[in-house]
Protein backbone atom coordinates (compact mmCIF):
# COMPACT_ATOMS: atom_id res chain seq x y z
CA UNK A 1 0.00 0.00 0.00
CA UNK A 2 1.09 3.78 -0.71
CA UNK A 3 0.34 6.10 1.56
CA UNK A 4 0.66 9.62 2.89
CA UNK A 5 1.98 9.45 7.19
CA UNK A 6 0.50 12.23 9.06
CA UNK A 7 3.18 15.05 9.53
CA UNK A 8 3.08 14.19 13.32
CA UNK A 9 3.73 10.45 12.91
CA UNK A 10 6.58 11.02 10.76
CA UNK A 11 8.76 13.14 13.04
CA UNK A 12 7.86 11.05 16.49
CA UNK A 13 9.44 7.51 16.78
CA UNK A 14 7.40 5.07 14.98
CA UNK A 15 7.04 1.33 13.87
CA UNK A 16 4.86 -0.66 11.05
CA UNK A 17 3.91 -3.70 12.37
CA UNK A 18 4.42 -6.73 10.06
CA UNK A 19 5.54 -4.27 7.38
CA UNK A 20 8.36 -2.91 5.88
CA UNK A 21 8.73 0.54 5.33
CA UNK A 22 10.21 1.68 2.13
CA UNK A 23 11.12 5.16 1.62
CA UNK A 24 11.83 6.69 -2.01
CA UNK A 25 13.10 10.23 -2.14
CA UNK A 26 12.57 12.27 -5.03
CA UNK A 27 13.71 15.55 -4.68
CA UNK A 28 15.69 17.21 -1.60
CA UNK A 29 17.11 15.19 1.10
CA UNK A 30 15.70 14.36 4.36
CA UNK A 31 17.56 12.77 8.14
CA UNK A 32 15.60 9.55 9.23
CA UNK A 33 16.60 7.79 12.76
CA UNK A 34 16.55 4.49 13.71
CA UNK A 35 18.07 2.65 16.45
CA UNK A 36 20.93 2.24 14.15
CA UNK A 37 21.67 5.80 13.97
CA UNK A 38 20.85 9.10 11.87
CA UNK A 39 20.93 8.14 7.87
CA UNK A 40 20.78 10.92 5.13
CA UNK A 41 18.40 10.78 2.86
CA UNK A 42 19.26 12.18 -1.15
CA UNK A 43 17.41 12.72 -4.02
CA UNK A 44 17.20 9.50 -5.44
CA UNK A 45 18.13 6.87 -2.73
CA UNK A 46 16.09 4.04 -0.67
CA UNK A 47 15.17 4.02 2.83
CA UNK A 48 14.42 0.67 4.65
CA UNK A 49 12.95 0.64 7.95
CA UNK A 50 12.72 -2.55 9.42
CA UNK A 51 9.28 -4.38 10.53
CA UNK A 52 8.87 -3.38 14.25
CA UNK A 53 12.14 -1.18 14.27
CA UNK A 54 11.43 2.16 15.53
CA UNK A 55 12.18 5.21 13.43
CA UNK A 56 11.33 8.85 12.57
CA UNK A 57 11.29 11.11 9.70
CA UNK A 58 13.82 14.15 11.91
CA UNK A 59 12.80 16.98 9.58
CA UNK A 60 10.30 18.08 7.56
CA UNK A 61 13.05 20.30 4.61
CA UNK A 62 11.41 22.69 2.52
CA UNK A 63 11.81 20.92 -0.96
CA UNK A 64 11.72 17.30 -0.02
CA UNK A 65 9.42 15.22 -1.51
CA UNK A 66 9.40 11.32 -0.55
CA UNK A 67 7.36 8.17 -1.34
CA UNK A 68 6.58 6.23 1.61
CA UNK A 69 5.90 2.66 0.83
CA UNK A 70 4.68 -0.18 3.28
CA UNK A 71 5.11 -3.88 1.95
CA UNK A 72 3.40 -6.54 4.70
CA UNK A 73 3.82 -9.74 2.96
CA UNK A 74 0.95 -12.07 2.58
CA UNK A 75 1.14 -16.30 2.85
CA UNK A 76 2.01 -17.16 -1.34
CA UNK A 77 5.09 -17.81 -1.54
CA UNK A 78 6.41 -15.16 -3.99
CA UNK A 79 5.42 -12.24 -1.15
CA UNK A 80 7.14 -14.43 1.28
CA UNK A 81 10.29 -14.82 -0.60
CA UNK A 82 10.41 -10.97 -1.81
CA UNK A 83 10.18 -10.19 2.13
CA UNK A 84 12.89 -12.29 3.00
CA UNK A 85 14.80 -10.72 0.62
CA UNK A 86 13.87 -7.31 0.80
CA UNK A 87 15.27 -8.46 4.77
CA UNK A 88 18.31 -8.86 3.89
CA UNK A 89 18.81 -5.51 1.94
CA UNK A 90 21.06 -2.90 3.08
CA UNK A 91 19.53 -0.45 4.61
CA UNK A 92 20.36 2.88 2.63
CA UNK A 93 21.52 2.79 -0.87
CA UNK A 94 20.98 4.79 -4.37
CA UNK A 95 17.81 3.62 -6.44
CA UNK A 96 19.15 4.86 -10.05
CA UNK A 97 17.48 5.98 -12.66
CA UNK A 98 15.27 2.84 -13.13
CA UNK A 99 13.70 2.94 -9.96
CA UNK A 100 12.69 6.43 -10.32
CA UNK A 101 11.16 6.03 -13.70
CA UNK A 102 9.22 2.96 -11.87
CA UNK A 103 7.46 5.05 -9.33
CA UNK A 104 6.68 7.50 -12.38
CA UNK A 105 4.85 4.78 -13.65
CA UNK A 106 3.04 3.83 -10.74
CA UNK A 107 1.77 7.23 -9.84
CA UNK A 108 0.84 7.68 -13.14
CA UNK A 109 -1.48 4.41 -12.75
CA UNK A 110 -2.51 5.33 -9.25
CA UNK A 111 -3.94 9.03 -10.61
CA UNK A 112 -5.67 6.63 -13.72
CA UNK A 113 -9.77 7.90 -13.23
CA UNK A 114 -12.17 4.46 -11.54
CA UNK A 115 -8.96 2.50 -10.70
CA UNK A 116 -10.73 0.94 -7.90
CA UNK A 117 -13.46 -0.24 -10.62
CA UNK A 118 -11.03 -1.54 -13.04
CA UNK A 119 -9.11 -5.27 -12.70
CA UNK A 120 -7.14 -4.21 -15.68
CA UNK A 121 -6.06 -1.10 -13.93
CA UNK A 122 -5.65 -3.21 -10.73
CA UNK A 123 -3.71 -5.62 -12.72
CA UNK A 124 -1.27 -3.28 -14.39
CA UNK A 125 -0.63 -1.20 -10.69
CA UNK A 126 -0.12 -5.01 -8.91
CA UNK A 127 2.57 -5.60 -12.15
CA UNK A 128 4.70 -2.52 -11.55
CA UNK A 129 4.51 -2.69 -7.79
CA UNK A 130 6.04 -6.72 -8.66
CA UNK A 131 8.11 -4.99 -10.98
CA UNK A 132 9.28 -1.86 -8.61
CA UNK A 133 10.40 -4.63 -5.29
CA UNK A 134 12.73 -6.87 -8.02
CA UNK A 135 13.93 -3.22 -8.52
CA UNK A 136 14.50 -2.49 -5.18
CA UNK A 137 16.41 -5.51 -4.72
CA UNK A 138 18.48 -5.12 -7.91
CA UNK A 139 19.62 -1.21 -6.97
CA UNK A 140 20.26 -2.85 -3.25
CA UNK A 141 22.69 -5.47 -4.62
CA UNK A 142 24.74 -3.19 -6.77
CA UNK A 143 24.84 -1.08 -3.85
CA UNK A 144 26.17 -4.12 -1.56
CA UNK A 145 28.88 -4.93 -4.36
CA UNK A 146 29.99 -1.28 -4.76
CA UNK A 147 30.23 -1.27 -0.52
CA UNK A 148 32.21 -4.90 -1.08
CA UNK A 149 34.53 -4.00 -3.37
CA UNK A 150 35.23 -0.36 -1.64
CA UNK A 151 35.86 -3.45 1.61
CA UNK A 152 38.64 -5.47 -0.18
CA UNK A 153 40.31 -2.04 -1.66
CA UNK A 154 40.54 -0.73 1.65
CA UNK A 155 41.96 -4.35 2.94
CA UNK A 156 44.09 -4.13 0.32
CA UNK A 157 45.50 -0.97 1.45
CA UNK A 158 46.07 -2.55 4.56
CA UNK A 159 48.12 -4.93 3.66
CA UNK A 160 50.36 -2.56 1.98
CA UNK A 161 50.51 -0.32 4.56
CA UNK A 162 50.95 -3.08 7.14
CA UNK A 163 52.96 -6.28 5.04
CA UNK A 164 54.22 -8.11 8.66
CA UNK A 165 50.26 -8.23 9.79
CA UNK A 166 48.43 -12.31 9.12
CA UNK A 167 45.30 -11.99 6.83
CA UNK A 168 43.89 -15.20 7.39
CA UNK A 169 41.38 -16.07 4.26
CA UNK A 170 38.99 -17.36 7.26
CA UNK A 171 38.85 -13.44 8.69
CA UNK A 172 38.82 -12.28 5.70
CA UNK A 173 36.01 -14.34 4.45
CA UNK A 174 33.96 -13.75 8.27
CA UNK A 175 34.97 -9.94 7.87
CA UNK A 176 32.94 -9.77 4.52
CA UNK A 177 30.23 -12.23 4.94
CA UNK A 178 31.17 -14.31 2.14
CA UNK A 179 32.75 -17.82 1.55
CA UNK A 180 36.71 -18.32 1.24
CA UNK A 181 36.55 -19.10 -2.54
CA UNK A 182 34.71 -15.61 -2.88
CA UNK A 183 37.21 -14.09 -0.83
CA UNK A 184 39.97 -15.12 -3.09
CA UNK A 185 38.05 -14.38 -6.26
CA UNK A 186 36.47 -11.43 -5.50
CA UNK A 187 39.50 -10.19 -4.10
CA UNK A 188 41.58 -10.72 -7.41
CA UNK A 189 38.59 -9.08 -9.45
CA UNK A 190 39.13 -6.55 -7.64
CA UNK A 191 42.30 -5.57 -7.14
CA UNK A 192 43.94 -7.81 -9.44
CA UNK A 193 45.98 -10.36 -7.12
CA UNK A 194 44.48 -12.92 -4.50
CA UNK A 195 44.67 -11.96 -0.68
CA UNK A 196 47.92 -13.92 -0.52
Amino acid sequence: SFRTCPREQQTCLHTHRGCVEIIFCCTGACEYETTDGLFVLNSGEVFVSRSHEPHRQVSMPKGYVAVHFLFRPTKDADTRWLAKAIAGVPRHFNGGPRLRSRFGRIFTILNAPGIMKSRGIRLRLRTEVTAMMLDILDAAAVATRKGFTQGVLDVAEEMKAHPERRYPLSDLAARFGTSLTSVVNDFKAAVGFTPH
